[in-house]
Protein backbone atom coordinates (compact mmCIF):
# COMPACT_ATOMS: atom_id res chain seq x y z
CA UNK A 1 0.00 0.00 0.00
CA UNK A 2 2.82 2.36 0.95
CA UNK A 3 4.64 1.51 -2.26
CA UNK A 4 1.54 2.30 -4.33
CA UNK A 5 1.09 5.67 -2.59
CA UNK A 6 4.75 6.47 -3.09
CA UNK A 7 4.55 5.60 -6.78
CA UNK A 8 1.38 7.67 -7.09
CA UNK A 9 3.02 10.71 -5.50
CA UNK A 10 6.10 10.25 -7.69
CA UNK A 11 3.93 10.05 -10.80
CA UNK A 12 2.07 13.25 -9.90
CA UNK A 13 5.36 15.04 -9.23
CA UNK A 14 6.75 13.81 -12.54
CA UNK A 15 3.69 15.07 -14.46
CA UNK A 16 3.78 18.46 -12.73
CA UNK A 17 7.52 18.78 -13.32
CA UNK A 18 7.06 17.86 -16.99
CA UNK A 19 4.35 20.50 -17.36
CA UNK A 20 6.56 23.09 -15.67
CA UNK A 21 9.64 22.37 -17.76
CA UNK A 22 7.57 22.19 -20.97
CA UNK A 23 6.16 25.63 -20.24
CA UNK A 24 9.66 26.94 -19.47
CA UNK A 25 11.00 25.47 -22.72
CA UNK A 26 8.18 27.04 -24.70
CA UNK A 27 8.39 30.54 -23.28
CA UNK A 28 12.02 30.58 -22.17
CA UNK A 29 11.27 33.26 -19.58
CA UNK A 30 8.81 34.03 -16.84
CA UNK A 31 5.94 36.34 -17.74
CA UNK A 32 2.78 37.60 -16.09
CA UNK A 33 -0.52 38.69 -17.69
CA UNK A 34 -1.51 42.28 -18.35
CA UNK A 35 -4.97 43.74 -17.92
CA UNK A 36 -7.06 43.66 -21.09
CA UNK A 37 -7.33 47.43 -21.42
CA UNK A 38 -3.55 47.76 -20.95
CA UNK A 39 -2.98 45.18 -23.68
CA UNK A 40 -5.27 47.04 -26.08
CA UNK A 41 -3.63 50.41 -25.36
CA UNK A 42 -0.11 49.08 -25.99
CA UNK A 43 -1.22 47.06 -29.02
CA UNK A 44 -2.70 50.18 -30.62
CA UNK A 45 0.55 52.05 -30.02
CA UNK A 46 2.68 49.27 -31.51
CA UNK A 47 0.39 49.22 -34.55
CA UNK A 48 1.29 45.83 -36.05
CA UNK A 49 0.14 45.58 -39.68
CA UNK A 50 0.31 42.75 -42.22
CA UNK A 51 1.91 43.64 -45.57
CA UNK A 52 2.10 41.73 -48.84
CA UNK A 53 5.49 42.98 -50.07
CA UNK A 54 8.83 42.11 -48.46
CA UNK A 55 10.93 44.78 -46.78
CA UNK A 56 14.20 45.42 -48.62
CA UNK A 57 17.39 47.49 -48.48
CA UNK A 58 17.61 47.33 -44.69
CA UNK A 59 19.63 45.06 -42.43
CA UNK A 60 18.51 42.10 -40.33
CA UNK A 61 18.33 42.42 -36.56
CA UNK A 62 17.06 38.99 -35.53
CA UNK A 63 15.36 35.85 -36.79
CA UNK A 64 13.74 32.58 -35.83
CA UNK A 65 12.98 29.31 -37.62
CA UNK A 66 9.81 27.24 -37.13
CA UNK A 67 9.85 23.45 -36.81
CA UNK A 68 8.55 23.15 -40.39
CA UNK A 69 11.33 25.40 -41.70
CA UNK A 70 9.42 28.67 -42.03
CA UNK A 71 11.63 31.68 -41.31
CA UNK A 72 10.85 35.05 -39.74
CA UNK A 73 13.40 37.83 -40.30
CA UNK A 74 13.25 40.91 -38.10
CA UNK A 75 14.55 43.95 -39.96
CA UNK A 76 15.54 47.39 -38.71
CA UNK A 77 13.66 50.03 -40.70
CA UNK A 78 14.28 53.77 -40.64
CA UNK A 79 10.73 54.58 -39.46
CA UNK A 80 8.92 51.28 -38.92
CA UNK A 81 10.34 47.92 -37.96
CA UNK A 82 9.68 45.05 -40.37
CA UNK A 83 9.24 41.28 -40.39
CA UNK A 84 9.62 39.16 -43.53
CA UNK A 85 8.20 35.63 -43.36
CA UNK A 86 9.47 32.92 -45.76
CA UNK A 87 8.43 29.31 -46.28
CA UNK A 88 10.83 26.37 -45.95
CA UNK A 89 12.10 26.91 -49.50
CA UNK A 90 12.95 30.57 -48.85
CA UNK A 91 10.01 32.04 -50.78
CA UNK A 92 8.46 35.17 -49.23
CA UNK A 93 4.92 34.63 -47.94
CA UNK A 94 3.89 37.75 -46.02
CA UNK A 95 5.28 40.45 -43.79
CA UNK A 96 4.50 42.76 -40.89
CA UNK A 97 5.35 46.31 -39.93
CA UNK A 98 5.21 47.72 -36.42
CA UNK A 99 6.26 50.78 -34.47
CA UNK A 100 8.48 50.45 -31.39
CA UNK A 101 11.52 52.17 -29.95
CA UNK A 102 14.62 50.16 -29.17
CA UNK A 103 15.67 46.66 -30.10
CA UNK A 104 13.49 43.57 -30.25
CA UNK A 105 13.64 39.82 -30.85
CA UNK A 106 11.35 37.26 -32.49
CA UNK A 107 10.23 33.74 -31.64
CA UNK A 108 7.78 31.39 -33.32
CA UNK A 109 5.01 29.98 -31.14
CA UNK A 110 3.22 27.52 -33.38
CA UNK A 111 2.01 29.55 -36.35
CA UNK A 112 2.04 32.76 -34.32
CA UNK A 113 4.95 35.10 -33.70
CA UNK A 114 6.04 36.46 -30.34
CA UNK A 115 7.63 39.89 -30.37
CA UNK A 116 9.93 40.42 -27.39
CA UNK A 117 10.42 44.10 -26.58
CA UNK A 118 12.91 43.94 -23.73
CA UNK A 119 13.17 47.70 -23.34
CA UNK A 120 9.47 47.73 -22.41
CA UNK A 121 9.52 44.26 -20.76
CA UNK A 122 6.82 42.98 -23.12
CA UNK A 123 6.11 39.70 -24.90
CA UNK A 124 3.52 40.28 -27.64
CA UNK A 125 2.01 37.30 -29.44
CA UNK A 126 0.08 37.85 -32.69
CA UNK A 127 -1.10 35.69 -35.58
CA UNK A 128 -0.28 35.85 -39.29
CA UNK A 129 -3.23 38.21 -39.88
CA UNK A 130 -1.67 40.69 -37.40
CA UNK A 131 -4.32 40.04 -34.75
CA UNK A 132 -3.30 40.21 -31.10
CA UNK A 133 -3.39 36.82 -29.36
CA UNK A 134 -1.88 37.72 -25.99
CA UNK A 135 0.40 40.29 -24.40
CA UNK A 136 2.36 39.59 -21.22
CA UNK A 137 4.85 41.44 -19.06
CA UNK A 138 8.36 39.96 -18.89
CA UNK A 139 9.60 39.25 -15.37
CA UNK A 140 13.27 40.23 -15.30
CA UNK A 141 15.70 37.63 -13.96
CA UNK A 142 19.01 35.99 -14.86
CA UNK A 143 17.02 33.60 -17.05
CA UNK A 144 15.65 36.59 -18.98
CA UNK A 145 19.11 37.72 -20.00
CA UNK A 146 20.15 34.19 -20.98
CA UNK A 147 17.01 33.88 -23.09
CA UNK A 148 17.70 37.26 -24.70
CA UNK A 149 21.17 36.05 -25.71
CA UNK A 150 19.59 32.88 -27.14
CA UNK A 151 17.20 34.92 -29.27
CA UNK A 152 20.10 36.96 -30.65
CA UNK A 153 21.87 33.92 -32.13
CA UNK A 154 22.81 34.14 -35.80
CA UNK A 155 22.71 30.38 -36.51
CA UNK A 156 19.86 27.91 -36.09
CA UNK A 157 19.66 24.27 -37.17
CA UNK A 158 16.21 22.73 -37.74
CA UNK A 159 15.75 19.17 -39.04
CA UNK A 160 19.35 19.07 -40.23
CA UNK A 161 19.03 22.31 -42.22
CA UNK A 162 21.22 25.24 -41.21
CA UNK A 163 19.84 28.80 -41.20
CA UNK A 164 22.38 31.57 -40.86
CA UNK A 165 22.66 35.35 -40.71
CA UNK A 166 25.88 36.57 -42.31
CA UNK A 167 28.04 39.65 -42.05
CA UNK A 168 31.61 40.34 -43.07
CA UNK A 169 32.13 43.00 -40.38
CA UNK A 170 33.27 42.01 -36.86
CA UNK A 171 31.07 42.81 -33.85
CA UNK A 172 28.24 44.01 -36.06
CA UNK A 173 24.80 44.40 -34.41
CA UNK A 174 22.97 43.47 -37.61
CA UNK A 175 23.40 41.44 -40.78
CA UNK A 176 22.96 41.96 -44.53
CA UNK A 177 22.28 38.33 -45.53
CA UNK A 178 20.07 35.40 -44.54
CA UNK A 179 21.14 32.02 -45.92
CA UNK A 180 19.67 28.49 -45.96
CA UNK A 181 22.20 25.63 -46.13
CA UNK A 182 20.61 22.24 -46.83
CA UNK A 183 21.86 18.85 -45.68
CA UNK A 184 23.97 18.50 -48.85
CA UNK A 185 25.72 21.82 -48.21
CA UNK A 186 23.88 23.75 -50.94
CA UNK A 187 23.34 27.38 -50.06
CA UNK A 188 20.41 29.64 -50.90
CA UNK A 189 20.41 33.35 -50.07
CA UNK A 190 16.84 34.37 -49.23
CA UNK A 191 17.61 37.98 -48.25
CA UNK A 192 20.50 40.18 -49.35
CA UNK A 193 21.23 43.79 -48.47
CA UNK A 194 24.93 43.64 -49.35
CA UNK A 195 24.87 46.79 -51.50
CA UNK A 196 23.31 48.96 -48.83
CA UNK A 197 25.53 47.41 -46.18
CA UNK A 198 28.65 48.15 -48.24
CA UNK A 199 27.56 51.76 -48.78
CA UNK A 200 27.10 52.28 -45.04
CA UNK A 201 30.44 50.62 -44.35
CA UNK A 202 32.14 52.84 -46.93
CA UNK A 203 30.65 55.97 -45.33
CA UNK A 204 31.91 54.84 -41.93
CA UNK A 205 35.40 54.29 -43.33
CA UNK A 206 35.40 57.72 -45.02
CA UNK A 207 34.26 59.45 -41.83
CA UNK A 208 36.88 57.62 -39.77
CA UNK A 209 39.61 58.49 -42.28
CA UNK A 210 38.55 62.15 -42.25
CA UNK A 211 38.67 62.12 -38.46
CA UNK A 212 42.22 60.68 -38.53
CA UNK A 213 43.31 63.48 -40.88
CA UNK A 214 41.63 66.48 -39.26
CA UNK A 215 41.71 65.62 -35.55
CA UNK A 216 45.55 65.79 -35.19
CA UNK A 217 45.56 69.09 -37.12
CA UNK A 218 42.93 70.47 -34.78
CA UNK A 219 44.97 69.43 -31.75
CA UNK A 220 48.11 71.07 -33.15
CA UNK A 221 46.22 74.28 -33.97
CA UNK A 222 44.68 74.36 -30.49
CA UNK A 223 48.06 73.78 -28.86
CA UNK A 224 49.70 76.59 -30.88
CA UNK A 225 46.87 78.98 -30.04
CA UNK A 226 47.23 78.12 -26.36
CA UNK A 227 50.98 78.81 -26.45
CA UNK A 228 50.43 82.08 -28.30
CA UNK A 229 47.87 83.33 -25.78
CA UNK A 230 50.01 82.34 -22.80
CA UNK A 231 53.26 83.58 -24.21
CA UNK A 232 54.72 80.11 -24.72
Amino acid sequence: MIIKKTLGVALVCFVLASMFFSAAAETGIETRPLEKDEQERIWNNISVRRVSAPAANISIDCFDVREDGWIALGLDGAELENINVYDETGVFQYGHTFDISGSYSLEWKGRNLVLYIFRSDLAVEFDEKARLVEMREIVLSSQTFRFERYLETKIRVVNGVRYELRSWLPLTPNYPQAVIIDQDGREKIIYDNSLGYNVVFLLIVICFAAWLVFFPRMLIRTYREYKRQHGG
